[in-house]
């Protein structure tokens, strides 16, 4: 009976330890966001390097909190005429 307890009480514990805080915490030189805005007179498609970012969530919860911080001088950017169709 006692290991049947002990798989019990790991069994109910499991999700507490499943759920942890977590933080993702992003690496500049291997990241970069894109961004596509779509206008009446021209589509802008964009790349901006990452300064810094950190993302923070907890499996538990369908919550996430944290920030991205792009460098926007240093933004490649181009546009093309939008044809209409």
């Amino acid at each position: 009976m006692k290991p049947f307890a002990i798989f019990a009480v790991a069994l109910l514990l499991a999700p507490a330890a499943l759920a942890q805080h977590r933080t993702f915490t992003v690496n500049p030189d291997a990241s970069e966001v894109e961004m596509t805005l779509k206008t009446t007179h021209e589509v802008v498609n964009g790349a901006f390097h990452i300064q810094s970012g950190s993302i923070e969530f907890d499996r538990g919860t369908p919550k996430m909190s944290g920030s991205v911080v792009v460098l926007a001088a240093a933004a490649r950017l181009a546009m093309a005429v939008a044809t209409g169709r």
